[in-house]
């Protein structure tokens, strides 16, 4: 019985499995950004950063280890704004990835993309982007509203 089994491992087993690079950020203060215009989010503060491979700085993530990530990216617009397009985009290395969302109308709320990214290891990075058209596009912040993790999953 697989669950009922306990593993042991040795001090190196256990290094490595806790050497996986993992992170959580998320956006400390609402952020404004100019309409209709693809616009970094303000990922600035740190939940969690397994490896130390996250820039609160540059708001973007450079894992040391190569191999395929999972990746998943929420961003909440204030509602009071009402979109007409709302799209959360994960970007690799400066260009659109992943996106995910695409409002149309009167409806406003959080939009989420989510993907397996492979990474180098070494020059590879990803960063999040909000589009969103209406008059004076927020982004709400919080660490349960907008948030940008990733975690490796294998090489």
């Amino acid at each position: 019985d697989v669950y009922s089994k306990a593993e042991v491992y040795t001090k190196s087993e256990t290094d490595t499995k806790l050497d996986n690079p993992a992170f959580s950020a998320y956006v400390a203060a609402n952020q404004t950004i100019t309409s209709s215009t693809y616009t970094k989010v303000n990922f600035d503060t740190e939940e969690f950063d397994i490896g130390s491979c996250y820039d609160t700085t540059n708001k973007r993530w450079t894992p040391n280890k190569a191999g395929y990530y999972q990746v998943s990216m929420t961003i909440n617009n204030i509602l009071a704004v009402s979109p007409t397009i709302f799209v959360a985009s994960i970007y690799k290395n400066g260009a659109s990835l992943k996106q995910g969302g695409d409002i149309r109308g009167s409806l406003s709320g959080s939009i989420t993309s989510s993907a397996l990214i492979y990474m180098n290891g070494t020059t590879d990075y990803l960063e999040g982007y909000a589009y969103i058209t209406a008059t004076t596009p927020t982004i709400s912040h919080g660490s349960n509203i907008s948030y940008f993790s990733a975690f490796f999953v294998r090489a």
